[in-house]
């Protein structure tokens, strides 16, 4: 890379900061420079990036909601997609869900602060004719809640995507992922084109596109230059930064050393070649970026709650906190001092009395992603335990591998960090697989289990292997 000169004067930092709100594009030797230089100082590119950001959004963020509305069954052999054609990852494969459900976790979202609800699909490309229910669909978000709406749905031509024009769709998404030149190293099943010939069927339709990518699978800085060149060229309106999380499984094997120095310089960078964008932190931020989160609000304006798409982040309550500690606001029609205290109120234990147990655990509880009962189940519990704590397991089974596991109790905090715990790690597995989880995996993965409520990991995995049997009876 050819040096500059300027990096340790404030005038560096400055062009850069007056090129963006000029509209003036980055050269590569200053991408580089961004993006590797040594003599860059990490504070100084952080304020010339939110001189840019504080212009067009001031200190407001915006967040957004993912609803996995269909899962799995991909015919596309993305090599860093759990869903691929090619991915052995164990996850929860479904049709579409119904009208019903979607409606409900618009709500949800909505609720939640959510300035925008995105529902993805898998697959290479949706039907006509389920164009035309999303159609009908989202007219029915739109209308019950003032919340913006977002579709991903793969590939799709200028019919469908002026159906959903007038539908009401806010944004449609569908990502680059890499640069035209890696491209073929990802994926062999569609081409780079394919993809920006989707976002352009959509801006002719004009609908406002939403193109993210993925740092960390093996690219080069200037392949992340050219992402930024291709979305700047694109005038993508939304553009989410993802770091790569490898999942067990997918076909793509590379554990990216991804510091988080260099997470908020392509941050900083994306927002200087992307003035007006919304530039949204998305999965991987938890892991890669760590107590620096707050730091990337100066580039971003945008980030996900809820987790990703077959990946969990932290909770709501963790989200909003930090927001509200680093000086910024949201968009919504809740306040954050709202948000806060609604989670809060929700929690069924509080964080004093918790006593350490895993924050994901405790998200997992808070969303009930594992508390519920089943109508039919093709294996089914219940137990009573010594100290009187009630708790029944619902699990669904195919080809040998719980499909999907739901469990209630009357009892404590602890007993459901139990089920949950014992829920998490059985779900996806083979029966066999679940049959090796003891109650002295589950009090070693909750770490700080008290004594006196060991009895509780015995309860859930006695009545989960009950659940099994009463499944074996059945067949």
């Amino acid at each position: 890379m050819r040096e500059l000169g300027l990096f340790m004067e404030k005038e560096f930092y400055s062009k850069l900061a007056k090129k963006a709100l000029s509209n003036e594009p980055i050269t590569k030797d200053e991408a580089h420079a961004i993006l590797i230089s040594e003599k860059i100082e990490l504070l100084d590119l952080l304020t010339a990036a939110y001189e840019v950001r504080k212009k067009y959004f001031g200190r407001e963020i915006t967040l957004h909601v993912i609803n996995n509305v269909q899962n799995g069954q991909c015919s596309e052999n993305c090599k860093y997609c759990a869903q691929s054609v090619d991915s052995n990852s164990q996850i929860n494969e479904y049709a579409m869900k119904s009208d019903e459900e979607i409606l409900d976790e618009a709500k949800q979202a909505y609720e939640s602060g959510a300035h925008r609800y995105c529902m993805v699909f898998s697959g290479r490309s949706i039907s006509l004719e389920r164009v035309r229910q999303l159609d009908k669909l989202i007219q029915k978000i739109k209308v019950t809640y003032p919340i913006e709406v977002c579709v991903s749905h793969g590939f799709l031509d200028k019919e469908k995507a002026e159906v959903l024009k007038r539908a009401g769709l806010d944004r449609l998404n569908h990502n680059l992922n890499t640069s035209n030149r890696y491209y073929s190293n990802i994926c062999s099943t569609h081409e780079y084109q394919d993809r920006l010939k989707t976002l352009k069927e959509a801006h002719s339709a004009n609908l406002q596109v939403c193109s993210g990518i993925i740092v960390g699978m093996g690219e080069t800085i200037d392949d992340i230059y050219d992402m930024a060149c291709s979305l700047r060229g694109l005038k993508a309106e939304s553009i989410p930064i993802n770091f790569y999380m490898p999942i067990e499984g997918v076909p793509l094997d590379i554990k990216p050393d991804l510091s988080s120095e260099y997470c908020l310089r392509v941050l900083c960078l994306f927002r200087l070649m992307n003035p007006e964008a919304e530039i949204r932190l998305a999965a991987g931020r938890e892991i890669y970026l760590k107590d620096m989160q707050s730091f990337a609000f100066y580039p971003a304006n945008s980030l996900f709650i809820n987790g990703y798409l077959n990946a969990e982040g932290e909770s709501r309550l963790e989200t909003y906190e930090r927001i509200k500690n680093s000086g910024f606001s949201i968009v919504s029609n809740f306040s954050l001092d709202e948000l806060i205290t609604k989670e809060r109120q929700e929690q069924p234990i509080d964080a004093q009395n918790s006593n350490e147990i895993p924050q994901y655990i405790i998200k997992l509880i808070t969303e009930k992603k594992y508390i519920g009962r089943m109508n039919d189940p093709d294996g089914a519990a219940q137990i009573k335990g010594p100290c009187g704590d009630e708790m029944e397991f619902y699990i669904t089974i195919n080809k040998n591998v719980l499909q999907d596991i739901k469990f209630d109790t009357s009892g404590c905090f602890f007993t459901y960090a139990c089920g949950t715990m014992a829920a998490h790690l059985a779900f996806g597995k083979t029966i066999e697989e679940v049959l090796q989880i003891s109650p002295g995996r589950i009090i070693k993965e909750l770490r700080h289990l008290p004594k006196d409520h060991c009895h509780c990991a015995i309860l859930s995995i006695s009545t989960l292997y009950k659940a099994i049997a009463d499944y074996w009876l059945k067949i």
